[in-house]
């Protein structure tokens, strides 16, 4: 990511655009077949948050996968670019406020 302050308002506003808190549950979208597929979730629900190719926020308990990747039912790309361990160490917490 060339301009990590530009990437950071970006993802934020994929994230809120696509993941909404309301009355103790979480409504998510995906940014592809969220127009026409919702899911609703506890906000209890554990998550991950997963940087290298793209970054994904995977939602739930059962997460799988192994070192190249991560996934679940519910989950929300918010970049398909390559992700530097640096940049994702700034973005995480960032994204995760």
């Amino acid at each position: 990511m060339l301009d990590i302050g530009r990437a950071g308002a970006e993802l934020e506003r994929r994230l809120s655009d696509n993941v909404r808190a309301q009355d103790g549950i979480v409504i998510i979208h995906g940014p592809v077949i969220g127009q026409y597929m919702s899911q609703v979730i506890s906000s209890n629900t554990s998550w991950i948050l997963s940087c290298g190719i793209g970054i994904t926020i995977v939602f739930g308990s059962s997460v799988s996968g192994d070192s190249t990747s991560v996934s679940n039912d519910v989950e929300v790309r918010l970049a398909y670019n390559t992700v530097s361990e640096s940049d994702c160490a700034t973005l995480g917490p960032r994204l995760s406020a």
